[in-house]
């Protein structure tokens, strides 16, 4: 996966969960699909649980096994 240089993560927004939880700044990731330099994509999804809430994108990069210095992180958001 170092060949990765950039990756999409497509957040699931479930505000309902997240206030009732007490953790309004955090959301939890749909998909995730990794892109190498000739664009192609590869989906990660199964790498990260799809129950986790995560504070941040890097956050997510990091649970992946990537370092998020070192690619590009778009995202993408999808309402529940």
């Amino acid at each position: 996966m170092s060949s990765m240089i950039r990756i999409v993560i497509v957040i699931q927004s479930d505000y309902d969960r997240a206030e009732s939880t007490g953790a309004e700044e955090t959301f939890r990731v749909a998909a995730v699909y990794g892109y190498n330099a000739d664009e192609h994509e590869t989906d990660l999804s199964s790498r990260i649980d799809p129950d986790k809430e995560y504070g941040s994108t890097r956050e997510a990069a990091k649970d992946l096994g990537l370092n998020p210095d070192a690619i590009d992180i778009e995202e993408e958001y999808e309402e529940k």
